[in-house]
């Protein structure tokens, strides 16, 4: 199995990153994420980075 993974970053208020993590939740194929870092730099605008993967039997990714 390969895990294939990818880091999102993206600034926002904290309902903003919440409901980010809810679509990708909500996506129809399988992704997760494992680390999140959230440094509000300018309340409440913070910026986030996301370590997102999905795990694969191919070791390509994306048909790469």
């Amino acid at each position: 199995i390969y895990k294939h993974g990818l880091v999102i970053a993206f600034s926002g208020t904290f309902a903003d990153t919440v409901r980010y993590l809810e679509a990708l939740e909500d996506l129809p194929w399988a992704i997760a994420w494992d680390n999140l870092d959230y440094q509000v730099k300018n309340y409440p605008i913070a910026e986030v980075t996301i370590r997102v993967f999905t795990l694969s039997f191919d070791k390509g990714w994306l048909g790469v």
